[in-house]
């Protein structure tokens, strides 16, 4: 998208993360979509947002310590409250008791 967009996405996100007290990935792109109403590849970004492979990006060895806490009760995420993310993530490890928001 060039660096003007990202700068500008990126301004748009924390000015929302700063309102709303979570992180808004796909809030901030519906705003910034109002400037770049005829660009193709914003659909490709939100694609790339929503089917972003987060537990490829896991800590080295978290699935093993929750794994072995599992042992010794339910497992609970704490989460910002975001409501598309935080349950894909959790749907897509596969390994967790709860999400709490």
């Amino acid at each position: 998208m060039g660096p003007d967009s990202c700068n500008r996405y990126g301004s748009i996100f924390e000015q929302l993360r700063s309102e709303l007290g979570y992180a808004d990935y796909l809030g901030a792109l519906q705003k910034h979509r109002l400037t770049l109403l005829h660009n193709p590849r914003l659909l490709m970004v939100s694609s790339f947002l929503v089917d972003y492979p987060f537990v490829d990006r896991l800590y080295p060895k978290s699935l093993d310590v929750i794994a072995h806490l599992r042992q010794l009760g339910p497992i609970v995420i704490l989460s910002d409250g975001d409501v598309v993310f935080s349950p894909r993530k959790v749907r897509d490890y596969g390994t967790l008791s709860k999400v709490v928001c």
